[in-house]
Formats: C-alpha cells, sequence, structure tokens
C-alpha cells in the first residue's frame, strides 16, 4: 500500500513538472496559470495602445527592438484584421512595478499602472520566447512564439540591487551596459556602483585631477597588486577611471532599463588611492610631521580641515553626475590608529 501511495506521489509530481517544462522564467511571478497552445508572433503581429508617455514607449521598445533584429519581426502601431496582436493598457491597481499579461492564441493583453511595470512584462515576455531572441542577428528556422497563460506580478521587494566593485576590478562602459542588461532582464533594479577605494579611484574629478592621473593606476595586474602608486615608467601598471560623461552615459543607460544608480564614494577608510594621489590629506605625527610619503596608516582621511574642503567638493561633483537620492559612502573598517596618533585629530577629539 505504502508503495502504491509513494508512486501515486511521484506521478502527480512529474506531471505537475512536465506540464510546467516549457516556462522558465527568473524571478517566477507571483500567480501563474498556465493554458493550452501559442501565441506566435509573425510578420502580422500588430501593437494595439494608446498615447502613451515617451517612458511608456521605452518601456515596451525592449521586446520590438529584439524581434527586429532576431526574428526580423517589424512590430506596427496599428489595428487590422490579419493576425495576432498585442494590447497594451494602463490600469490603476497595480504596485509601480506590477503588471499582468494574459496569452492567448490570438492575443496578448498588458495591464500596468506604470511604466516600470510594463518594462518587467516585456522582460517576462522576453523570457518566455525561444533565446535566440537575444542574438545580434537575425536567426532563422525559429519558430517565434510564447506559451498561453496568464500572470500577474509584483516585486516582494522595493530594492533589489547588485553592487559592482570597479576599484580593484575595473570594467569598461560596455561590459558595465551588458551588466546592466542582464540586471534588468532579471528585474532588479538599484546598481551600487563601487568607483572608490584604497585599490583605485574610478571616479573623474574636474577639482581634483591628481585623482585619476595617479589614483587609478596602480602597481601590478588585477589580480596581483600593491598600493603602490608611484610605479615608475615602464612597470606594470593596472587601472583606468570614468569621465563624467561617461558616468552619466551609464546612468542614462540604466534609467532606460528602469535602473537607479547608486554611487560608491569611500570614507573616512579604504582611501589609499585619494591619499597617494594628495597626501597632505594623511594625518600627521603627534609632533605635527606629515607622515612618510606612501606611509599611509590604516589607509584614512585625516580630519583636518582641508579633508572636509576636499570631501564636500567631490561630493558636489558627485551630485551633479548623478541623480539618485542616495549616496553611499561606506564608513567601514575605519580602525582609528592613525587618527588616535595624530595632532589634528587629537585636538578634533577634544573640542
Amino acid at each position: 500500500m505504502k508503495k502504491t501511495v509513494l508512486f501515486a506521489f511521484m506521478l502527480t509530481v512529474t506531471v505537475k513538472i512536465c506540464s510546467q517544462q516549457n516556462i522558465s522564467l527568473i524571478p517566477m511571478p507571483a500567480e501563474i496559470k498556465q493554458g493550452s497552445g501559442y501565441f506566435q508572433f509573425d510578420e502580422n503581429t500588430y501593437v494595439l495602445s494608446g498615447q502613451f508617455s515617451e517612458q511608456w514607449s521605452v518601456a515596451f521598445s525592449g521586446l520590438k527592438q529584439k524581434l527586429k533584429i532576431a526574428a526580423g519581426i517589424e512590430l506596427k502601431n496599428k489595428a487590422n484584421n490579419k493576425g495576432n496582436s498585442i494590447s497594451i493598457i494602463q490600469k490603476q491597481g497595480f504596485d509601480k512595478e506590477g503588471y499582468s499579461i494574459s496569452v492567448s492564441n490570438k492575443k496578448i493583453i498588458i495591464e500596468a499602472s506604470a511604466a516600470n511595470g510594463l518594462f518587467y512584462a516585456i522582460q517576462t515576455i522576453l523570457q518566455l520566447l525561444p533565446p535566440e531572441i537575444e542574438a545580434s542577428k537575425k536567426t532563422a528556422g525559429i519558430i517565434w512564439q510564447v506559451p498561453c497563460l496568464s500572470i500577474k506580478d509584483a516585486p516582494k521587494l522595493k530594492y533589489r540591487g547588485l553592487m559592482l566593485d570597479v576599484s580593484r576590478h575595473f570594467m569598461t562602459v560596455p561590459d558595465i551596459k551588458r551588466l546592466l542588461d542582464a540586471m534588468s532582464m532579471h528585474k532588479i533594479n538599484m546598481f551600487q556602483w563601487h568607483l572608490t577605494d584604497g585599490a583605485g579611484w574610478r571616479f573623474e574629478s574636474k577639482k581634483y585631477p591628481a585623482l585619476v592621473e595617479r589614483g587609478a593606476f596602480r602597481k601590478g595586474n588585477p589580480l596581483n597588486f600593491t598600493y603602490d602608486y608611484d610605479a615608475k615608467p615602464r612597470e606594470d601598471l593596472y587601472g583606468g577611471y570614468y569621465t563624467q560623461d561617461q558616468m552619466k552615459e551609464v546612468v542614462s543607460y540604466a534609467a532606460q532599463k528602469f535602473i537607479t544608480v547608486i554611487p560608491e564614494i569611500e570614507m573616512p577608510s579604504h582611501s589609499v588611492a585619494a591619499l597617494a594621489s594628495y597626501p597632505e590629506l594623511l594625518c600627521v605625527d603627534s609632533l605635527g610631521q606629515l607622515r612618510k610619503q606612501f606611509d599611509f596608516g590604516d589607509g584614512s582621511f585625516c580630519t583636518k580641515e582641508e579633508t572636509f574642503k576636499f570631501i564636500f567638493d567631490i561630493l558636489d561633483e558627485v551630485m551633479s553626475v548623478f541623480p539618485t537620492e542616495y549616496i553611499h559612502i561606506a564608513g567601514d573598517e575605519a580602525e582609528k590608529t592613525n587618527w588616535s596618533n595624530c595632532l589634528y585629530c587629537r585636538n578634533r577629539m577634544k573640542t
């Protein structure tokens, strides 16, 4: 009897898996009901939509662009009596990032209250299409279809983030754009860009040019390096930095993916690259003598007035590049060793 019950249970599980084996979504939606049959995209597929804002057009554009490139199918915003249709409906009652999708053999209906929700609905449809939809050129022999189903979804968490440390391992702007593409595909909406640390300064400052002329390049390679920013000519240097225009380009690209970019500017510690560029921001000893060049101690800024001017100037520049509500300033692992011995810092503690 036990064997019969176990077999029946396994059979039930197997049938459930098989019935949904063609549904592959990351993350899985909050609600999903599978139907039967498929909706097929072809040259007669058209779009039904009202007059929406530019943001809504941007949110929908990913599907149009990828179908045109990979399938050679151009979705047109007009109604006719031929072919399948996609209806886009702005409807209240959804969270900002929420949406619903209803797919039948002849029609796809997308409902959302905001462009963010429409964008995530499009990401879901792109995942339901054959993986060749991500191809960079037209791919022959593919049936461009999605299964009939209904989905209602909204993220459980408002902040869904990924942090990239480019201080230790520099990445080019095209690399970062590819990362943003992958993030948007998986509905991740916050990109923390770790631009400065002891291992390298990546933010171009107009007021303090030595930060990138000197602090962006260290001796060694990506995996084996020192904090020596005084490398001689012909020695191996590793690094790089982003101009303010490049960073604005990344911010703009991320916005089209409904991703917020949060810059990280390390302080008061993890600041070797900045201190190598402007050693006058180092602590002094108990007699008021500046520490030896490249004797960074715990890698923290001194608390002298010049430091605060430097920090406020940098943050002003950061805010001119990044429109985000937040800037991450870290504050971790500040060991206070330099401060306890520094004449300036000891006096500041007293006052």
